[in-house]
């Protein structure tokens, strides 16, 4: 008997892309780790998603060690939906080398 291969159903986005969309559809509104997480398709790593939006695209999202004023742990805002520069990360390989 010949065993078939396990298909595995193609998804359509990434969590990245998933966070992406529901915190830009979210500007100004304070949103729970719970919701980002549900956003991500339930991710286990969305944490580190909403850190790349951050860090390689340039959106300001923020949590409570930004604004703890206004936001308690575990709570993110998206102010602006403008992004900042940023900056390529890779290391040069000549200084990877030394």
């Amino acid at each position: 008997m010949t065993k078939l291969p396990s298909i595995k159903p193609a998804r359509t986005k990434g969590s990245r892309a998933l966070l992406r969309e529901f915190v830009t559809a979210n500007v100004g509104r304070t949103i729970t780790s719970k919701e980002l997480q549900a956003a991500s398709g339930g991710a286990s790593e969305w944490g580190r998603r909403l850190r790349e939006l951050r860090d390689e695209e340039g959106y300001q999202v923020k949590s409570h060690k930004d604004d703890p004023d206004n936001l308690k742990p575990g709570e993110y805002r998206l102010d602006t939906i403008d992004r900042l520069s940023v900056s390529k990360r890779s290391v040069d390989y000549k200084l990877r080398a030394k």
